[in-house]
Formats: C-alpha cells, sequence, structure tokens
C-alpha cells in the first residue's frame, strides 16, 4: 500500500527519540514527499530496527538517517559511529544469526535478518557500507509506488 517516505521517516525518528537516540534526519529534495509501496508495519519496523541497531552500536551517541530517491526505489541509509564493519562482516551483517554485534546490548543475531527479509518481501535490498569520517551507513530500498508494476 502506497506510504510517504517523510512519514515513516517521522514515526521510525519519534520512536527512536523515545529510546534515547539522537537522530539527524538528511532527505533530498521531495524524497520526503515521494510516494512508495510497502506496507507500513514493515517498512516501520525496517527503519526502526536500523536506528536501534545505530544506537547499540555507537552506546548511543546519536545516528544519521538519510532518505533519497534513486531510479525507481527510495533509499533509507542509517549512519552511525559505532566503529568500522570489516569488508567479510559486511558481507554477512544481514544473514540470519549474523556475527555482526552491537557493541553494547544483547541481540539474537536475527534483527538485520528480519531487515533483510522484510526488504526482499517488497521488491526492496538492503546494504552496509563505508561512510566518511569513520560513519558506517547500513540501509534498505523499497519501490516507488509508480514503479510497482515495471
Amino acid at each position: 500500500m502506497p506510504m510517504q517516505a517523510g512519514t515513516l521517516a517521522d514515526e521510525a525518528i519519534a520512536l527512536a527519540r523515545d529510546r534515547g537516540t539522537i537522530v539527524a534526519l538528511e532527505a533530498d529534495d521531495g524524497s520526503r514527499d515521494t510516494e512508495l509501496l510497502a506496507d507500513p508495519e514493515y517498512a516501520g519496523s525496517m527503519l526502526s530496527t536500523l536506528l536501534e541497531n545505530a544506537r547499540l552500536r555507537a552506546a548511543n551517541a546519536g545516528a544519521t538517517l538519510r532518505i533519497r530517491r534513486t531510479g525507481g526505489f527510495v533509499e533509507f541509509e542509517v549512519g552511525d559511529h559505532g566503529g568500522a564493519v570489516e569488508a567479510d562482516e559486511q558481507a554477512v551483517a544481514f544473514d540470519r544469526f549474523s556475527p555482526l554485534r552491537p557493541r553494547t546490548g544483547l541481540t539474537t543475531g536475527l534483527e538485520l535478518y528480519k531487515v533483510r527479509r522484510l526488504a526482499e518481501l517488497q521488491r526492496g535490498r538492503v546494504w552496509v557500507a563505508d561512510g566518511p569520517g569513520g560513519e558506517t551507513r547500513f540501509g534498505f530500498s523499497l519501490p516507488l509506488a509508480h514503479h510497482a508494476g515495471g
């Protein structure tokens, strides 16, 4: 069902802030108003999981949520300064029982796997990459509503 990228971001940021996470938002022009084809519950869970992952990895030092429209997709990317993720860890970060664990807090090893599966169910994808200044970025994409048939 169609939903606005900005609404999804606002709801996830509010929840993260209730948990004590400082979140900065960066959005390309018009990306907040972009309609995406996603299950609101799934998409909200995915974004909340990445924000919680950032909180745990960076010991609550804050996160940056970036939204951008690219091709037929909207990308959501959460950056944190919880330390580098080595290339071999990046390759398996979204696997079931991933060896990649936050620096603080307990996890099941299924959180990022759940994000991957929910993205795949909605014709999206996931990634983890190094960003500038030692930032690590975890992200996912979801299809635009008007590209749903193609």
